[in-house]
C-alpha cells in the first residue's frame, strides 16, 4: 500500500475565548426559547472543554497521531459574523486577528479562513481585504442564512465579487434553520435535545444547507462570477444524490442559466466528509463530482475520526486520486 505526502483537512474549527466571552455577554440580554437556552447550554459545556479553543501543542499533537500535516481553521459556534454590525465588526476583527496570530506561530500547520461583519456590506468587504491581504487568511466562512436571509440576495453579492478577485473560497457551513421551519418540521412529542440534534447536525442544517447553495445556483451568481469557489461540506448537503433529478427538473432551457445545475456544482464547489468517511457515499461522491472535486476534512473538534491518512490509504481508489484528496487539490485551491 503506497503511502500519502501529505494530508490537509480544510474544515477544523477554532473559537476564541474572548470572542465568545463578549458572545456570551450579548446572548445573556436576549429572550431565548427554551430551545435555543439549550443549545447554549450545549455550547458552553462544549467550548468549556478547551479544544475547540486551543490552537497548539495539544491539536498539533492530535494531527500527528492521525496523520494530518495541516488544519484549514475556520470559526465554529457563536460566530460573531451575524451579530449586529455594531458589534460585529470589532469581534469580526478580533477573531481574524487571533488566527492568524497561530497560522504565524505554526507555519505550514495552521491557515483560516476569514469571519465577516455580514449584515454591514461595506464594513465586510474592508475586513475582507485586510483578512486576505494584511493577515494572509485564505478564505471566507459563513454560518448558515444571515438573519434567515439567503446569499443569493443582491445586498451579498459585492462580498462574493470580492472573493473572486482575491480568489479566495467561500465555506457556506449550515447553520440553524429558520426558527419557523424548527418549530413545523422537527419539534415534536419527543425532548427539546433530541429535537435540537433532528433540526440541526442530524438532518435539518443540511436541508437547509442544500437551500442554500441551490438558491445560489438558481440566482445566476456563478454566469455573473464563473470562478467563484464555494466549499460544502457533508458530502454536499446531499445535492449529488439529486444531480439526475434536477437536471431534468431544472433545466437551463427552463431556469435561464447557461448551463444545468450539476454543472455548477462540479464546477464552482468542493465537497468535503466533515469527518463522515462512509465509504459507501465518498465513492458515491467522487463518481459524481471527480477527484478533483474533494477536499479531505475531518470536522475537528465536533468529530474526531481517527487514522484520517490511513482511511484514505485503504479506500479503494488510484493513487494519484487519493494524493489529490488528501493535498494537492487543497494546495491548489488556497494557493499554500
Amino acid at each position: 500500500m503506497e503511502q500519502i505526502s501529505k494530508v490537509i483537512t480544510v474544515e477544523e474549527h477554532f473559537m476564541s475565548e474572548k470572542v465568545n466571552g463578549e458572545y456570551q455577554k450579548l446572548l445573556e440580554k436576549k429572550n431565548l426559547t427554551l430551545a435555543q437556552k439549550a443549545k447554549a447550554n450545549f455550547i458552553q459545556q462544549f467550548v468549556a472543554k478547551g479544544e475547540i479553543t486551543e490552537v497548539g501543542e495539544k491539536r498539533l499533537e492530535f494531527m500527528e497521531t492521525h496523520g494530518i500535516d495541516c488544519q484549514i481553521l475556520s470559526y465554529g459556534n457563536n460566530s460573531p459574523s451575524y451579530l449586529d454590525p455594531k458589534q460585529a465588526v470589532v469581534l469580526c476583527q478580533m477573531a481574524n486577528e487571533e488566527l492568524a496570530g497561530y497560522c504565524k506561530q505554526y507555519p505550514g500547520n495552521f491557515y483560516g479562513f476569514a469571519v465577516l461583519p455580514v449584515g454591514d456590506t461595506g464594513a465586510a468587504l474592508t475586513e475582507l481585504e485586510r483578512a486576505v491581504k494584511t493577515l494572509g487568511l485564505k478564505g471566507i466562512i459563513f454560518n448558515g442564512a444571515y438573519q434567515e436571509s439567503y446569499f443569493d440576495e443582491d445586498r451579498f453579492f459585492p462580498i462574493f465579487e470580492m472573493a473572486q478577485e482575491l480568489k479566495v473560497p467561500v465555506m457556506l457551513h449550515p447553520g440553524e434553520v429558520p426558527t419557523e421551519v424548527a418549530k413545523t418540521y422537527y419539534q415534536g412529542s419527543w425532548p427539546v435535545a433530541v429535537a435540537n440534534v433532528f433540526a440541526g447536525h442530524g438532518i435539518g442544517w443540511h436541508y437547509d444547507a442544500w437551500v442554500q447553495y441551490m438558491r445560489m445556483i438558481l440566482s445566476g451568481i456563478f454566469d455573473r462570477l464563473p470562478n467563484l469557489q464555494l466549499i460544502c461540506g457533508h458530502w454536499g448537503e446531499l445535492l449529488p444524490y439529486y444531480f439526475n433529478r434536477m437536471d431534468d427538473m431544472l433545466p437551463a432551457a427552463f431556469t435561464g442559466l447557461l448551463h444545468n445545475i450539476s454543472y455548477y456544482f462540479k464546477n464552482n464547489m468542493y465537497i468535503t466528509p466533515s469527518g463522515m468517511f462512509y465509504e459507501d457515499d465518498f465513492l458515491f461522491c467522487r463518481n459524481k463530482v471527480g477527484a478533483e472535486r474533494i477536499l479531505w476534512a475531518t470536522d475537528y473538534p465536533y468529530c474526531k475520526p481517527e487514522n484520517s491518512k490511513m482511511y484514505l490509504e485503504k479506500i479503494k481508489l488510484p493513487f494519484e486520486e487519493k494524493e489529490k484528496i488528501a493535498y494537492l487539490n487543497a494546495e491548489n485551491l488556497f494557493g499554500i
